[in-house]
């Protein structure tokens, strides 16, 4: 696991944004000799007991203009500032789960995935009401829905998607995580 948090930290791009207390991932990379086992301890701690250090979780919240003269609140695109101790662990989920989104995602889903792209979603919605369009005769057989899924995220079922996730094989509880956060039986160790 040492191995793993070592190669998470160095993937973590040395000069982005910064957490609130003003480290970059570079201080830490730089510097991974002298805070090395402090570092994975702290990583450690959180994949076995679920714990986090003080502080590590907090975030601070910036708002990026994405034009000039931005106006109103969608004029902005806001980053999260994150420590580096949290990104570790994010890199770290990510690179397990990496391995098996071929398994939990669907072949129709077209993003998340690397060679599939999110636009292809836009081509396949333009096909398909281009094929109804072109129908001849009877055409109130089909349907078709539009939908904004801009805020999808406040309108996730969250215990439906627990449940689903738990018969996925996703551990629920640190007791059950083994050595470390084993999202699946497959990845653990």
């Amino acid at each position: 696991m040492d191995e793993e948090i070592s190669i998470a930290l160095f993937q973590i791009g040395p000069l982005k944004a910064p957490g609130p207390d003003g480290f970059a991932a570079r201080f830490f990379q730089r510097n991974w000799e002298v805070l090395r086992d402090e570092v994975i301890g702290a990583v450690r701690n959180f994949f076995e007991e679920g714990v986090m250090p003080e502080g590590t979780n907090v975030t601070a919240i910036v708002l990026i203009p994405k034009k000039d003269q931005a106006g109103t609140l969608k004029d902005f695109r806001s980053i999260s500032l994150c420590n580096v101790i949290y990104k570790i662990v994010s890199k770290c989920l990510a690179n397990r789960l990496r391995s098996i989104l071929h398994d939990i995602i669907s072949p129709t889903q077209s993003a998340f995935i690397p060679g599939r792209l999110i636009f292809d979603n836009d081509v396949v919605a333009f096909e398909c009401m281009h094929s109804i369009q072109k129908i001849q005769g009877d055409r109130h057989n089909f349907c078709a829905y539009k939908m904004d899924l801009s805020k999808a995220y406040y309108r996730v079922d969250w215990d439906f998607l627990k449940v689903a996730m738990e018969k996925d094989g996703f551990s629920t509880t640190v007791d059950q995580l083994g050595n470390g956060l084993c999202m699946f039986n497959e990845i653990c160790s």
